[in-house]
């Protein structure tokens, strides 16, 4: 009995892992390469058989902000859209991701900055 506790423990933290795994590099697919990614502050999300929702808020690298730092604006107008952010302009087709206009893509918030996918 104790063997098979073992094992089903195993396997579900095993499944935890792998799926916050497949959420990192997934939500991270969505971010322009420009904005450099260091690490992810959190990762979170809640969903039902048909749909769902979920948000990522990631660090940048020294590199990003500095860039920010010094071209400001200019440097979010040069961001380009990953091709996974580009599947589906209407949020009414059903199972297909959501493109944002261009600039509603990143927008200021206070001191810091927000990426919206």
């Amino acid at each position: 009995m104790k063997k098979f506790v073992k094992t089903i423990i195993l396997i579900l933290i095993t499944l935890h892992v792998a799926w916050s795994v497949y959420e990192y590099f997934w939500y991270s697919s969505l971010i322009p390469a420009k904005i450099g990614i260091a690490y992810p502050i959190n990762i979170s999300g809640q969903s039902d058989l048909r749909e769902g929702c979920g948000t990522a808020i990631f660090g940048i690298t020294n590199a990003t902000a500095d860039a920010i730092s010094r071209q400001g604006i200019d440097f979010l107008a040069t961001l380009s859209i990953p091709e996974e952010a580009k599947i589906s302009t209407t949020p009414i087709e059903r199972g297909k991701k959501h493109q944002f206009p261009r600039h509603g893509l990143v927008k200021a918030l206070g001191q810091g900055w927000a990426v919206r996918v």
